[in-house]
């Protein structure tokens, strides 16, 4: 039991270790006055993420890092610290995203630069991936409307209805009945005029 707690302390060390990182401040030179990179510029070349630590290597007793605010950071106002780092080779753990601002305990060597800004990046978080909801207007209409909203294109004047396979209106085809009807009344009338006057002929001549 004991080699398996172990291993799973190990384990949870090495992720960490994975996703954080460890910055020395100013590289071989430390938290010095004159470094051979100014710590703006030392800065600027690297990423600081959520959970990275910054390690501040000077002599105890000789110097010492404060925290504070942008405005005590430019002014080198070392009477009002957020935190105070005096130990030596003071370890800071940078535990949000936002803008960091440090500066020597000695207000003299503030003034000549050994002073460090440091922005941490946000975190960013993956967003969930969300499907598209199903569409639940009408498709559109094969003459390209909307069929909420168009009507479907008038029939040719030449085409009955019944071509397309629609139904009939009833008064459509009354002047079509009537125009039918009266060439057939005619013929009648003239079919019957032409016995009547066959039988008046044939009567006549009897």
């Amino acid at each position: 039991m004991a080699s398996k707690a172990t291993f799973l302390l190990i384990f949870m060390a090495l992720m960490a270790s994975a996703e954080a990182h460890i910055f020395y401040v100013g590289g071989r030179d430390g938290w010095v006055v004159d470094p051979s990179e100014s710590y703006n510029h030392w800065a600027t070349r690297n990423r600081f993420q959520v959970n990275d630590t910054l390690v501040f290597r000077y002599k105890k007793g000789e110097d010492s890092v404060l925290v504070v605010n942008e405005v005590d950071f430019d002014a080198c106002n070392v009477s009002n610290p957020i935190q105070r780092l005096d130990g030596g080779d003071s370890a800071f753990k940078l535990d949000r995203p936002g803008r960091f601002f440090f500066v020597s305990g000695d207000a003299d060597r503030c003034r000549k630069a050994e002073k460090l800004l440091v922005a941490v990046m946000a975190v960013r978080t993956k967003q969930p991936i969300i499907p598209p909801s199903p569409s639940t207007s009408p498709p559109p209409s094969s003459y390209g409307g909307d069929m909420a909203t168009s009507s479907p294109p008038p029939l040719p004047p030449s085409l009955p209805p019944y071509i397309v396979g629609l139904s009939p209106a009833p008064s459509a085809f009354v002047p079509e009945a009537t125009s039918s009807s009266c060439p057939l009344s005619v013929a009648v009338g003239l079919l019957l005029v032409v016995q009547l006057m066959l039988v008046g002929s044939m009567s006549m001549a009897v």
